[in-house]
């Protein structure tokens, strides 16, 4: 049988091309005819001078077949391009960035004489080498039919009445392969590729390797751990493709965040508490001189204040940088991994953590927490001695806090937590206790339903929501609540939740001298405001609020309150930590 390689490249890909002469050149099968190499470049000619280059230091490589575009295409459309020009029997693709065996051309020779009636080779349990993590893996497959391009091979014949989908920038393969319908053989995964997964790939690998540590169950995860690096991929050849991606960009401090449900940008003015911590911490150290990167779930690169924000697939675990954080769950999955960072912090915001964070004691600097609460929520949890926390609570943004001018309501009251963060007992409760002791009450509502998937409990809110004197606004801006604080004379937030470890809100409307009626439950026990035992006494609570001189004294304390910081004093408090650990 006569083979036709496949290769898109682009320019930026020539040492890896250059990695792929050598995989072709070790072949055990000669009877090659052709590599058809095609362009990915706006301009293909710095390229095709480069791929020349390579042709006369690699001698005997198969014939050159150039496929120049005249522009820049889609993967989809490249791969077209180059069956186009294919005249061999068999096609076998080659990615320009991932390593194949001896026996990659030769096992899918065999198995097209063996298996006469298919038109199709690929493997969906092929290896991957991480060369950023020194991880090697192996998918656990996606059924008979499924593989990806970098381990197809197919009969000239297929190509004839089957095309990929010219639009297509990554995920080509469902358009060629009949939405993986088409009969395929299945090739021996140590016969076949190993995909090399880098900062640089068109499609990041990353996050499937994050979910082998964030999913508790590691049979739900498409990646598995391979004990055959050694066997299938030796040391120099780790070092040869880990040198092509050796980026050596570092940061003085970089926030590693890592995938997340929630999609975000530093600009929302919707943005949450702990997202907000972020920008207003990063951009911060900026105005100090420090050069800071986010790593985040952004589908582009930007600069916002001095601030670099880039996608959290495209961190370099080899950068040598000053100070890692890694936030939430989201980013603490980075500790099973080598770091190279010269302190490492944990920035915890929720009252839950990644599970195995005692194993990697050794690597973290300090556990940053909110609050004593939530310092000791987490220290029940990960039991671990050697741990040593830092409490530096969230800051507030200065907008707002100086004299605004506002006229203040009287009895004028707010919410602006989750609805099911107690909501139900205030709207069915409380206020209508209050209301019926100060009839000219009000309740404004701020949030809206969005974590909400109880049909039920929304419907019974809804009526709720329609008594008198009480307004809801559902999720408005935070500059919006902010003012809404302003005029109001309380801030409604009646709950034993767990969830809050810091709460932002309640120290924001402090500041503001909107004065929280909280519980003595866990956090609100440490925050400003009128604390109630519950069951409560609703007469001497109105008493309380009609005593203007109490309230006004109240008011007072609650802006100066320890935990009432502006975010300047907390990204001082995190500078100083930062100069104090070793």
């Amino acid at each position: 049988m006569i083979v036709s390689l496949v290769t898109p490249t682009r320019l930026d890909r020539i040492l890896f091309l250059k990695l792929l002469c050598k995989c072709i050149k070790s072949q055990d099968y000669k009877n090659i005819k052709e590599w058809i190499i095609i362009g990915g470049d706006e301009n293909n000619q710095p390229l095709k001078y480069k791929i020349d280059e390579l042709y006369k230091q690699y001698k005997n490589l198969p014939r050159l077949v150039w496929v120049d575009p005249g522009k820049k295409l889609p993967i989809g459309a490249l791969r077209n391009r180059g069956n186009d020009v294919v005249s061999g029997n068999i096609v076998v693709c080659m990615d320009d960035d991932d390593y194949y065996p001896p026996q990659r051309v030769s096992h899918v020779v065999t198995m097209f004489l063996m298996y006469k009636d298919k038109n199709v080779a690929g493997c969906t349990k092929h290896f991957m080498y991480d060369v950023d993590s020194d991880l090697f893996l192996q998918w656990s497959g996606f059924g008979p039919n499924h593989a990806t391009n970098n381990t197809l091979a197919y009969r000239a014949t297929y190509i004839k009445n089957n095309r990929y989908d010219d639009l297509k920038t990554f995920a080509e393969e469902p358009t060629f392969l009949k939405t993986f319908a088409e009969p395929m053989i299945q090739l021996n995964p140590e016969k076949t590729v190993v995909q090399i997964a880098h900062t640089g790939n068109t499609f990041s690998k990353r996050e499937q390797i994050s979910n082998m540590y964030i999913l508790k169950n590691q049979k739900q995860s498409s990646l598995q751990f391979s004990n055959k690096k050694k066997k299938l991929f030796p040391k120099q050849l780790q070092i040869n493709y880990s040198t092509i991606c050796d980026d050596k960009t570092s940061y003085d401090i970089v926030y590693y965040l890592g995938t997340n449900p929630v999609k975000w940008k530093p600009d929302d003015p919707k943005i949450g508490g702990s997202e907000q911590a972020i920008v207003e911490l990063s951009e911060y150290w900026a105005t100090k001189g420090y050069n800071i990167c986010v790593f985040g779930d952004f589908d582009e690169h930007f600069v916002r204040n001095n601030v670099s924000y880039k996608s959290w697939k495209r961190f370099n675990l080899k950068g040598e940088h000053k100070i890692l954080i890694l936030w939430r769950l989201y980013g603490c999955f980075l500790l099973n991994l080598n770091l190279h960072a010269k302190k490492i912090y944990v920035d915890l915001h929720d009252n839950h953590c990644f599970e195995d964070i005692g194993k990697y004691v050794n690597k973290i600097s300090k556990i940053m927490v909110k609050s004593q609460f939530h310092k000791n929520i987490i220290d029940s949890k990960i039991a671990k001695e050697s741990l040593v926390y830092k409490i530096i609570p969230n800051g507030i943004r200065d907008i707002f806090f100086k004299d605004n001018n506002i006229p203040r309501q009287r009895f004028r009251f707010i919410y602006a937590s989750s609805y099911l963060r107690g909501l139900e007992f205030i709207l069915a409760k409380l206020f209508p206790a209050i209301i019926s002791l100060i009839p000219n009450a009000e309740l404004h509502i701020f949030y809206g339903m969005g974590d909400i998937n109880n049909e039920e409990f929304k419907n019974h809110i809804y009526k709720l929501l329609k008594q008198p004197n009480v307004y809801e606004y559902g999720r408005q801006p935070v500059d919006r609540i902010l003012e809404e604080k302003s005029k109001a004379d309380f801030h409604l937030y009646i709950s034993e939740t767990t969830a809050e470890t810091d709460c932002i809100s309640i120290k924001e409307s402090s500041a503001l001298g909107c004065i929280p009626i909280l519980t003595n439950a866990h956090v609100f026990n440490e925050r400003p405001g009128i604390h109630v035992d519950s069951p409560f006494n609703i007469l001497n609570l109105c008493n309380l609020l009609k005593n203007d001189e109490y309230i006004n004294k109240l008011r007072n304390e609650g802006k100066c309150h320890p935990s009432v910081l502006h975010w300047n004093q907390v990204a001082e408090t995190w500078l100083t930590e930062f100069s104090l650990s070793h």
